[in-house]
């Protein structure tokens, strides 16, 4: 014991001689981040890293706050309570004001409630202890304070509210504490195993049922969403019933079993969503029937079910009912802009180029969207004039402009294998050397920055060093630059980190500053893409431009439908794929589809599958996407000239906007990295 007050002495000393600059912390940044702060790193480390930061002045000097932040989570995690009490008060005296005030504050509550509970003396109002050599004094009416106080500034923080729940609840008020402990439950989100223990669906309104429904589909419980609407349709009657119809809709759409979701919107009279519930199906006798029902609506949904039976007629090669179909909802319907669309698209694939120049002219001289002028020009082209006027006006650098600059140097997209520079050549790629180590650099010494950046890049250096990345990142958020290259520098500290969401918003602020561009599309994990593209012979820009559009390099990320890691593949995918590679699928957990090294080689492989398949890459980033077998069909459906014919009839949207973000990326990366022929 005596060791420990002789080290909390110096502690005390190195803040009184040399207390910490706050010029570079920012109060603004003090909400940042979810991160328990509880466990930061492993806790047997807490010890070592105030050993390294005590020894040299210098460092105890710059950490004078995360001396004593540590200090406190060191002996909270040795439930050591009071003693980190006293270092969260010393702490709040100092640095109330900086990005680490927020953590330290809730380490306050949670200390505070422990202490309580550890002397069990709920539910009494006061308490009053002596620890040793440190005498503090705790009331419960105090700790109420100190977590309303909490709320007041964080009124969301999931954690703060099941403390003050679970606070209320020892201190006997059971009615205050069960309203909070049913909004935490609704909500499905920390804590949500625990407060089954807390909560029952029975003690909710069947208002709350519905909320709790579309807050279990967000986190991807779908059978528990299912689970609680039925059960609680099954205890109501006759109208109260309805507002269930819904939401048991929702969930089943979600879970793609289309017809049971049509079956509950008829049954909410929503002849819309039941309508496209139907056609996702592949029942279109009851798909026509919705439509009969809901023509007499003038709505802009009503037109967007012609525009789905349009749609079908054209790719079963109707193309004179869809045109009638088309120009019937242009005349009739709110959505002028999307009929029109349809109305040139299937003139150009009909071949009545002519009709289609006019309409896509229509379109973009009311609508300015590039994909129009485009497919003006396409037409045109297509007719045997010259567009290449038309081509370089597309301006900015859009997946249009990126063609229109392609096809007016006359570089098209064609049927086959897209290789534009014959890129995969390992000769013509230079992101391992030059542009790639400039993306992850650091700053260079040799130039002169403010002192509080400089101190700013110190203590991030340190935190990442000690394993403390999030509060590095933390460190460098806090900082507010003063010009283009002072953030162009926090930019590229930031992807270091490997915070590529950070990076991306920092570096969005740039827009054309010198440098950005590598920012924007980073070479990232380029070793094992480098051994992976040799391995199955695959372009890796087309590795780095998947990665950036399915997970913004979030290795961790998991998608609404369950895709995981970098590469977005689905697990039942994964293991099909490791199965081919002769990996031991029993053992394949989705936590090892998540590892980087796992997830970059099933992805690339199935990419690579993909690509022998189809032979070209829109063709197989879509069938990434969408899956082989929805793209086989829409290549069996109709015989496309060129691939941006393709990508531009891709029926599902969501899968077309994927296709052209891909490749502009893709684009995007070859300007970059990829040097001219």
């Amino acid at each position: 014991m005596k060791k420990r007050v002789r080290y909390c002495l110096f502690i005390l000393f190195v803040l009184i001689a040399f207390p910490v600059c706050t010029d570079y912390t920012n109060a603004s940044f003090a909400g940042t981040g979810n991160r328990d702060p509880n466990t930061p790193v492993d806790t047997e480390r807490y010890n070592e890293i105030i050993s390294r930061l005590v020894v040299d002045t210098k460092k105890a000097h710059l950490f004078s706050d995360y001396l004593l932040f540590l200090s406190a989570m060191d002996a909270y995690t040795k439930m050591d309570y009071y003693q980190s009490l006293e270092d969260i008060d010393k702490f709040l005296s100092l640095y109330q004001d900086t990005y680490l005030s927020k953590d330290v504050r809730l380490l306050k509550i949670k200390a505070l409630y422990a202490t309580l509970d550890e002397q069990d003396i709920w539910p009494e109002i006061d308490g009053c202890f002596e620890k040793d050599t440190y005498y503090y004094s705790i009331t419960l009416k105090d700790t109420l304070k100190e977590i309303r106080d909490y709320l007041k500034d964080f009124p969301s923080d999931p954690e703060a509210r099941y403390l003050y729940a679970k606070t209320l609840k020892k201190a006997g008020m059971e009615r205050e504490s069960g309203d909070i402990f049913k909004s935490l439950y609704i909500k499905v989100d920390t804590h949500y195993t625990e407060l089954k223990d807390e909560v029952s669906p029975d003690d909710l309104s069947t208002g709350e049922i519905i909320r709790m429904s579309k807050n279990l589909r967000r986190s991807l419980r779908l059978r528990e969403s299912e689970s609680l609407l039925l059960t609680r349709l099954n205890k109501l009657a006759g109208s109260d019933r309805r507002s269930l119809y819904t939401p048991l809709a929702d969930t089943y759409f979600r879970m793609k079993d289309y017809t049971k979701a049509a079956f509950y919107y008829q049954k909410s009279d929503n002849v819309q969503k039941a309508a496209i519930s139907f056609y996702r199906a592949g029942k279109y006798d009851l798909f026509e029937n919705m439509i009969d029902l809901a023509r007499d609506k003038k709505t802009k949904e009503t037109c967007t079910l012609f525009l789905l039976k349009g749609i079908r007629k054209r790719r079963d090669m109707k193309f004179d009912e869809a045109l009638k179909i088309f120009r019937m909802a242009y005349r009739n319907y709110p959505c002028e802009e999307e009929s029109l669309w349809h109305i040139a698209w299937t003139e150009y694939l009909m071949g009545d180029f002519l009709s289609a120049s006019y309409n896509f002219r229509d379109l973009y001289s009311l609508h300015r969207n590039p994909g129009y002028l485009y497919w003006q020009a396409r037409s045109l082209e297509s007719l045997g004039q010259n567009a290449k006027r038309l081509y370089s006006s597309i301006e900015g650098d859009s997946f249009y402009a990126i063609l229109g600059r392609m096809r007016s140097g006359g570089i098209s997209l064609t049927s086959g294998r897209v290789e534009l520079r014959d890129s995969f050549k390992k000769e013509n790629l230079i992101f391992d050397e030059k542009i790639h180590n400039l993306s992850k650099a650091k700053t260079p010494e040799s130039v002169d920055f403010p002192d509080s950046l400089s101190i700013t890049f110190e203590r991030a250096d340190f935190l990442r060093s000690v394993g403390l990345r999030d509060y590095a990142i933390k460190e460098i958020d806090s900082y507010r630059p003063e010009g283009n290259y002072d953030r162009l520098k926090i930019c590229r500290y930031l992807q270091s980190l490997d915070a590529f969401n950070e990076s991306f918003r920092c570096a969005s602020k740039l827009k054309r500053y010198p440098g950005t561009s590598v920012l924007l599309y980073p070479a990232v994990y380029s070793d094992i893409v480098n051994k992976i593209s040799t391995d199955y012979h695959i372009d890796p820009l087309i590795i780095f431009s998947v990665m950036r559009e399915e997970s913004r390099f979030n290795s961790k990320a998991i998608s609404r439908s369950g895709a995981l890691g970098l590469m977005q593949i689905m697990p039942f995918t994964a293991r099909r794929m490791a199965k081919s590679l002769g990996y031991e699928t029993a053992l394949l957990s989705d936590n090892e589809i998540m590892r980087p090294d796992i997830n970059i080689t099933l992805g690339s492989y199935y990419l690579d599958q993909l690509l022998g398949e189809f032979g070209s890459v829109p063709v197989a980033v879509a069938a990434y996407n969408a899956g082989e077998g929805a793209v086989r069909r829409w290549l069996k459906a109709y015989q496309y000239n060129e691939v941006d014919e393709f990508i531009e009839d891709i029926p599902y949207k969501e899968t077309r906007l994927y296709v052209k973000k891909v490749l502009r990326s893709y684009f995007k990366y070859m300007a970059i990295y990829g040097q001219k022929q």
